[in-house]
């Protein structure tokens, strides 16, 4: 399995403002500034946090896909559709962890 990211290793108090920053828009530039001032040196690259912005904002999407579709459901299908649409958002999620990764190793 491979390490986690620069951004990942960070306390959680940091990590979740790098997060309330991406979700306000902050570019990966002004994040970046942000992580040096508080960090220095000790502060995750900006492609480690550009890479970190991107599985965000695929994990974003597949939870917003989720919440829609649970609120579309209704019965009798309700129990199988529900069941369908989790296992769709976890290959979803799957698929987002593989791409992140094979942009890592440079494959795409």
């Amino acid at each position: 399995m491979p390490r986690k990211s620069g951004v990942e290793r960070l306390d959680a108090d940091t990590r979740r403002e790098v997060i309330r920053r991406l979700d306000d828009g902050d570019t990966i530039d002004q994040v970046s500034t942000f992580l040096e001032r508080e960090l220095g040196a000790m502060a995750p690259s900006r492609s480690a946090i550009g890479r970190f912005a991107q599985r965000h904002s695929a994990r974003r999407k597949a939870a917003a896909a989720i919440s829609d579709a649970v609120a579309d459901i209704t019965e009798p299908a309700g129990d199988e559709a529900l069941d369908l649409m989790m296992e769709l958002a976890a290959v979803r999620i799957r698929e987002a962890k593989i791409i992140a990764r094979l942009t890592e190793l440079g494959a795409i």
